[in-house]
């Protein structure tokens, strides 16, 4: 799984950060959590083509994370897209949806299917699980994880070359579970394909202050992004919001890999931020305009910058 980091402001866009958004990929998946302004000059940067989403995932209502959902959907008819999009939320999206695109897209040339998730609501996406959680926030707001489908087992090539069984088309098929005959016999799978693993997983708390229902949602993650707004925890819990070090308490009480901070507030230094995280959960990195991070299953330790 891939994730690339559209915007990692809170609330106002500055010089070097435009409003929430990640885009996350495995295999023909393509989904975006959250659509804030500066998306889609982002998505340019990135090089990633705007028709490619399957899926727009918004994690709550206010504007800072879903007012470049206008533009990004106009561009998307520009760019003759014919394909439905989906675009799932809490209650009350379907409303902001409608009224978001009203103005300019009259002729747009794809269907949009507008979903309103409720806490434990799941779908699935070209194999790529989302599933939500509540959020606690000043408003309705939910958490989404991202599970990516199991991988095969690991192959045991010494046992493989025991039997004189060639690199290639025979090992494939064992791989992806198919019998194989060789030297007159049957080699099943289960002969030298271990049990399947399981796939990556990443989370998006979105905007909240802490809570059990994301910590839970969190449970083993390879990698949970969360939200370090504010660093005073007085201010954060008046508007709904963590700081760095509820974020690293978060990370370290639901087991995950590692852990991205993310929607910073322009009243703040991230590096300042990130050094009170570490100091809690080390495998921390703040996120930045364009980070890409690779997620892998099972991963450990700090991500390079």
């Amino acid at each position: 799984m891939e994730l690339l980091f559209l915007g990692t402001a809170a609330a106002v866009p500055t010089a070097g950060r435009s409003l929430s958004a990640v885009a996350a990929r495995h295999g023909p998946a393509t989904l975006l959590m959250d659509c804030g302004e500066g998306a889609q000059r982002r998505l340019m940067q990135g090089g990633l083509a705007p028709v490619r989403f399957d899926l727009v995932a918004l994690t709550h209502l206010h504007g800072d994370h879903l007012f470049g959902l206008p533009g990004l959907c106009q561009s998307m008819s520009l760019l003759n897209r014919r394909r439905p999009l989906l675009i799932v939320g809490p209650p009350g999206t379907a409303v902001a949806v409608e009224a978001l695109l009203t103005v300019g897209h009259q002729n747009r040339r794809y269907p949009i299917e507008v979903r309103e998730l409720a806490p434990g609501d799941s779908l699935t996406v070209k194999k790529l699980r989302l599933t939500a959680a509540a959020a606690h926030h000043s408003v309705p707001a939910l958490a989404y994880r991202l599970d990516a489908p199991a991988r095969p087992g690991r192959f045991d090539a010494a046992r493989a070359e025991a039997l004189g069984l060639p690199a290639g088309p025979l090992r494939r098929r064992l791989v992806a579970g198919e019998p194989v005959e060789w030297r007159s016999r049957t080699i099943t799978p289960d002969e030298l394909v271990g049990p399947s693993r399981r796939g990556a997983s990443a989370v998006f708390s979105g905007d909240t202050a802490p809570c059990d229902a994301v910590r839970e949602l969190a449970k083993g993650a390879d990698l949970l992004v969360h939200e370090a707004t504010l660093a005073d925890p007085a201010r954060a819990a008046r508007y709904g919001h963590s700081t760095p070090v509820q974020a690293a308490e978060a990370a370290r009480a639901a087991g995950v890999r590692r852990l991205v901070l993310t929607h910073f507030s322009q009243r703040h230094d991230a590096e300042k931020l990130l050094a009170a995280a570490r100091e809690v959960f080390p495998a921390t990195e703040a996120a930045r305009d364009l980070l890409c991070v690779r997620v892998r299953a099972g991963e450990t330790g700090r991500m390079p910058t």
